[in-house]
């Protein structure tokens, strides 16, 4: 618990320092100027999406969004997956919790977790999508300490409410920046890119944190995953805080 603490003590000071002093939304004037080709079917304006993965890897803005995206999703996928598939077993078998127990604590999460994903947008209206990700990210991290080390099943049941509440709240916050960030004809191109990484690092990190579980180093998962979740969450606030919304000329 104090190491997660310390974790997300130091990463605070690089966000709330420099936190962008709006939300970088995007106003009404601008909202058609980097749409897709259009025909229209009985009058209905279609985008037409002939973009290759070609093209929309030599946009140089597309490239580099793309980088920063599978960077920082990439070590929450790493860190993730040393111990978020482990949950069922370290309950049953380590906290004593039955199945039905670890079943329901996860329904009383996911409803939490719905609730707080509508509760989040004023947040993110007042801080702006960045500061509000990576913070949220950051305060996750004692949790997930505390999670792994925790005395008994109430503790670390409480404990995993808040922890997966903190993480998750944000990803249709974080889904929305990253495809507002590219142009309409790349989007999907992107998004299947970064889900294509993210599922290429799970594949070896689930692999590596079944091993360690296995051998009795259980409690360093949790200290690794940590470190990895603030090391992005830093990382996403400093690569994305300063940059304006910019055009891409894929065509």
């Amino acid at each position: 618990l104090a190491f997660g603490i310390a974790c997300s003590a130091i990463g605070v000071p690089f966000i709330w320092r420099a936190r962008p002093t709006g939300s970088g939304s995007r106003g009404n004037d601008d909202r058609g100027s980097d749409h897709a080709p259009e025909s229209r079917v009985e009058g209905i304006p279609i985008a037409l999406d002939k973009v290759s993965w070609a093209s929309v890897i030599r946009d140089p803005i597309v490239r580099r969004t793309l980088a920063r995206f599978v960077l920082t999703d990439g070590l929450i996928r790493l860190g993730g997956n040393l111990i978020v598939p482990f949950f069922s077993v370290y309950f049953v078998r380590e906290l004593g919790a039955s199945e039905a127990w670890f079943g329901t604590l996860r329904v009383v999460e996911r409803s939490i977790e719905v609730i707080a994903m509508l509760a989040i947008a004023p947040v993110a209206a007042r801080f702006g999508p960045v500061a509000t990700i990576a913070l949220s990210q950051l305060a996750s991290v004692p949790m997930l300490l505390g999670l792994g080390f925790a005395p008994n099943l109430g503790v670390a049941s409480g404990i995993f409410l808040i922890r997966g509440t903190l993480m998750e709240m944000t990803v249709p916050l974080r889904d929305n920046f990253m495809m507002d960030r590219l142009p309409p004809g790349s989007r999907a191109t992107v998004s299947a890119a970064v889900l294509l990484f993210g599922y290429a690092i799970a594949f070896f990190s689930v692999r590596v944190g079944g091993q360690m579980v296995q051998s009795g180093h259980r409690d360093y998962t949790y200290m690794i995953a940590g470190a990895l979740y603030t090391i992005s969450a830093v990382l996403f606030f400093r690569l994305f805080r300063d940059q304006s919304r910019e055009k891409s000329h894929v065509a």
